[in-house]
């Protein structure tokens, strides 16, 4: 071991000053994107020896703890666009469905007619792991396998 060894620079920092320092300043947008360490496309970083989302960090600090059972949504309409956004004036404590509901697999609920062009009605259509699925396109995928199943 060398005795010359250089001190971690972070090491003194508090978590404030190491957040800071992750955050892009440039920004005109509004938007504060964290350009640090990201997990799932969300940032994340150490406090105590353990990963934090970086929103949630700064959700608490600036706004105040968030209620148990509630997630933090990223406000499109607010200006939000994307899921490294930091700033905690895009973010609302949402249960987990309005969460859903206001993302894409929610937009997808909105969908009156699948890709090809049948319509989702209750005798049409069946869910599998909260996903909504066409019988109409269904039956047609089973009818082609089967027909390619019995020419081999």
């Amino acid at each position: 071991m060398y005795t010359d060894e250089v001190p971690n620079q972070y090491a003194r920092l508090t978590p404030a000053q190491r957040f800071w320092a992750k955050v892009d300043p440039c920004r005109t947008d509004g938007e504060m994107l964290w350009i640090g360490y990201a997990q799932s496309g969300y940032g994340a970083f150490s406090v105590c020896h353990h990963y934090v989302r970086a929103h949630r960090w700064i959700y608490e600090q600036k706004v105040g703890p968030i209620t148990k059972g509630f997630e933090l949504d990223h406000v499109f309409s607010r200006g939000c666009r994307h899921t490294n956004c930091v700033n905690w004036e895009h973010l609302e404590p949402v249960t987990h469905r309005v969460n859903s509901l206001r993302g894409k697999r929610g937009q997808l609920n909105d969908q009156t007619h699948c890709k090809r062009g049948h319509e989702f009605t209750e005798a049409n259509t069946y869910l599998n792991s909260g996903q909504r699925f066409c019988r109409a396109c269904g039956r047609e995928r089973t009818r082609a396998y089967l027909l390619k199943k019995r020419s081999v």
